[in-house]
């Protein structure tokens, strides 16, 4: 996206179709955090790009969020039939009664209950199940302590505000959401200084992993409400505070 900034006529359209094609075969691949991850990245690094009016960049959003899926459902519809006539018939035509009540022969994509993985009951279960008057928490891994041998979805909470509450009580809980806060603040901040919304920032090599930093963040923090993600994982809280930081002390960028 960086290099389809650069207008070089050439190479402008092979890029766009390889944004495409990304798109459409990372949403076959039905990974909630990789769909997130890609779909947050290519948004915002859409949105800093200067070479295109909002039009314009409205108009590539779509191209790679809603045609994608349209594209990629069709694809699925043609592969689920096909798979069904293969795996739930046998040579008589007569349906595999085992087959069908076995989910685990067909693949994740084509699950009726794929959608939230039991998180909506975690969380429900945590919030009830939470001592009121534990003030400091369950101390660290607090949701292994609570949820044990309490569903069949586990007892990993997945979220990262009630990781927080569960771990370390009501002060984890207003650390992190001011945190979240400090975070939402210096963004704003730094899309009205530069005039993002009115293409008046420019995407050079100088600032590239500013904004970098800027996805990054904003994905692991829209991550962490349906992941502990750096709540408890050291890789994410790496890229994360890295990030905060870099964007933090980039006092150029927040210049007039």
């Amino acid at each position: 996206i960086f290099t389809y900034n650069k207008k070089i006529k050439i190479l402008s359209p092979i890029i766009f179709s390889l944004v495409i094609f990304l798109s459409i075969f990372i949403w076959l691949a039905q990974s909630r955090g990789t769909l997130l991850c890609y779909y947050i990245a290519s948004i915002f690094f859409i949105i800093f790009l200067n070479n295109l009016n909002q039009f314009k960049k409205f108009l590539m959003i779509i191209s790679i969020t809603f045609f994608s899926i349209v594209v990629s459902s069709v694809i699925i519809n043609v592969a689920k039939k096909d798979i069904l006539e293969t795996k739930l018939f046998n040579k008589t035509k007569k349906i595999d009664e085992k087959i069908l009540s076995n989910k685990k022969h067909l693949p994740r994509i084509f699950e009726m209950e794929a959608g939230t993985s039991g998180r909506t009951t975690l969380w429900t279960n945590a919030l009830d199940k939470y001592e009121k008057n534990k003030l400091f928490g369950y101390g660290p891994q607090g949701d292994r302590i609570l949820l044990i041998n309490q569903n069949i979805y586990g007892n990993n909470v997945s979220n990262a505000i009630l990781y927080a509450l569960l771990s370390g009580g009501y002060f984890s809980l207003i650390i992190l959401i001011l945190i979240y806060l400090y975070t939402a603040y210096m963004f704003l901040k730094f899309f009205l200084v530069n005039k993002i919304f009115y293409n008046k920032f420019k995407l050079n090599k100088e600032n590239i992993f500013v904004v970098a930093s800027l996805v990054y963040a904003v994905f692991f923090m829209v991550r962490s409400l349906y992941e502990n993600s750096f709540g408890v994982f050291s890789i994410d809280f790496l890229i994360v505070i890295l990030s905060l930081f870099i964007v933090e002390n980039n006092k150029k960028l927040f210049s007039n």
